[in-house]
């Protein structure tokens, strides 16, 4: 950034007193810190002792794809809100640091120091903790007007209506923490049967079909199908690497491409005009982008390898 104008010195000021650091608001405006404590003696704002910021939320942040991913984690995900404090565990440290470097982005302020905890029974793993201390924050996500517990979560209203792209950063935090991917398929198991449909919506919002299915007390939902499969890892996807390996795994085991009937048939017109031209089914086939066997059907059941050179056929 160049010079600095009256109106950004005022902008710093408004975002000092709301509590944001000298830092944070260097990095906003891409000024060094110095820059902004020099405006704000300029404008006689008394500066606070460094280590004293207060926690605070700025009134203007923007429901885009970061804040989603936030919302995706801390409502159906593995996040947890507690008293005010906003935290989460995981076995997965990729996953925990996105959270962590999301919510400092988000806010201006800095989370505790990530911990690593050691299970108390032999047969869990390792898990990653982060966690927020900000009673400003806790507050800021009341106004999304959702509870956020395990059993009763619901999507915001916000998110339904928003663009797909901040959907999907709300449905790829949601994939991380309780989607598993095996057998050509994704799924998702959880207890709350109406935030899960909710999911499901935002899930064919983005044009992929998904089965909802209640087994056991819990409700899953299922997407298979390459192209279902192919449009979530392209859309969605995951943060967490073990979950996209296997997404990765899956969509390479699919090793024809099938065109679908309705579509190959739209070509009949022009294999019999390749057909007349002499070229031979493979030909055909190659130019066309489908199979050699999808030529050979459909010709042969119009005669069409009666009139044609027996070398062609």
């Amino acid at each position: 950034m160049g010079k600095v104008t009256y109106q950004t010195a005022v902008e710093f000021t408004r975002l000092y007193e709301q509590g944001f650091d000298t830092h944070y608001i260097g990095e906003k405006f891409d000024v060094t810190h110095k820059t902004v404590c020099n405006h704000l003696r300029k404008f006689g704002v008394k500066l606070r002792p460094s280590g004293q910021q207060p926690r605070a939320i700025a009134h203007d942040i923007r429901l885009d794809k970061d804040m989603a991913y936030i919302l995706g984690v801390i409502g159906p995900g593995d996040g947890f809100i507690h008293k005010y404090s906003v935290a989460l565990e995981a076995i997965d440290k990729e996953f925990v640091e996105e959270f962590k470097d999301l919510l400092e982005k988000i806010t201006g302020l800095k989370c505790a120091p990530m911990k690593l905890i050691e299970p108390k029974n032999l047969n869990r793993k390792l898990r990653y903790k982060t966690m927020l201390n900000s009673k400003k924050f806790v507050e800021f996500l009341a106004h999304f007007k959702v509870p956020f517990g395990e059993k009763n979560w619901g999507v915001p209203e916000a998110i339904k209506q928003a663009v797909p792209e901040v959907q999907a950063a709300y449905l790829r935090a949601f994939a991380d923490s309780q989607a598993w991917v095996q057998d050509r398929c994704v799924g998702f198991c959880v207890k709350n049967t109406t935030g899960l449909k909710e999911i499901q919506g935002l899930i064919e919002n983005l044009g992929i079909s998904v089965r909802f299915h209640f087994y056991r007390k819990s409700s899953r939902l299922y997407i298979s199908g390459r192209r279902n499969i192919e449009t979530f890892a392209v859309k969605v996807g995951f943060v967490i690497k073990r979950k996209q390996e296997k997404l990765t795994k899956i969509l390479a085991s699919y090793k024809l491409y099938r065109t679908p009937t309705e579509e190959i048939n739209k070509l009949i017109p022009n294999m019999i005009q390749l057909r007349r031209q002499g070229l031979s089914y493979a030909k055909i086939a190659r130019g066309l982008g489908v199979s050699k066997p999808a030529v050979q059907k459909r010709l042969r059941s119009l005669l069409l390898p009666l009139i044609m050179p027996d070398e062609l056929r």
